[in-house]
């Protein structure tokens, strides 16, 4: 399944849950579950009366992925400024690749898990909180992004732009305002060229027992919790 290939590889290197879509917005304090890939909004925190504490951090580096086996080529085509262009390459050489860039990153994080997990399992004792449900925990925004996740081999996507003065040497393929458009591309399960105001990115806990313990704590989901996700979605009762 196209969804679950894309969130192996992103939480395989990253440790995040790709956002599938990429580009539906998620919400920091949603509740709800993941249902093949994408997470499905039940209810909230604050919609069930649990408070909780936040923090940001700006991530200046940003995040990158370049899957085994892509080659990226390209640069300055030629022309003077303020006309000059570029073409950047992307050779995907095997299927179910992924490239990601992204600028401008933003983490917007429940900093209290162990008061929420209190909370949770008191409104589990009372039959209002379902087992399957998960809380988003983590909410990654980012200013601009490209993501190209290709299924097959063999593949190549060509992207173009004009140079924007003082542009040369720092052409990152993520950002909105040089204008990158796509002039060559298939079999692309995700094609998004440097669009901007996205949370791509986003961690979730749930209740759930401890390896080789019989007790319950309020825990990040594995890659594991990823693959074997909800089919069936519960409503507050």
């Amino acid at each position: 399944m196209l969804a679950k290939e894309y969130q192996k590889i992103i939480n395989k290197q990253l440790k995040y849950i790709g956002t599938w879509l990429p580009g539906i917005p998620i919400e920091l304090g949603a509740v709800g579950i993941l249902k093949q890939g994408t997470f499905q909004r039940v209810t909230s925190l604050s919609e069930l009366k649990i408070k909780y504490k936040t923090r940001t951090n700006t991530n200046r580096n940003g995040f990158n992925i370049t899957s085994e086996g892509i080659l990226i080529t390209g640069g300055n085509t030629g022309g003077t400024m303020p006309k000059a262009s570029a073409k950047i390459s992307v050779e995907f050489q095997r299927a179910n690749s992924l490239l990601l860039r992204t600028k401008g990153v933003v983490h917007h994080i429940i900093s209290d898990h162990v008061t929420i997990g209190v909370a949770i399992k008191d409104l589990k004792n009372k039959g209002i909180w379902k087992q399957n449900w998960i809380v988003v925990t983590e909410v990654v925004e980012v200013e601009s992004a490209t993501i190209l996740f290709s299924t097959s081999a063999n593949n190549q996507v060509d992207l173009e732009t004009r140079i924007l003065e003082g542009a040369i040497g720092n052409l990152n393929i993520a950002d909105a305002s040089l204008g990158w458009k796509m002039t060559r591309g298939k079999n692309l399960g995700v094609e998004m060229i440097a669009e901007e105001k996205m949370t791509p990115l986003f961690k979730a806990s749930k209740i759930k027992k401890a390896t080789n313990r019989a007790v319950e704590n309020f825990a990040e989901l594995s890659l594991k919790d990823i693959e074997n996700d909800s089919e069936e979605i519960d409503v507050v009762s």
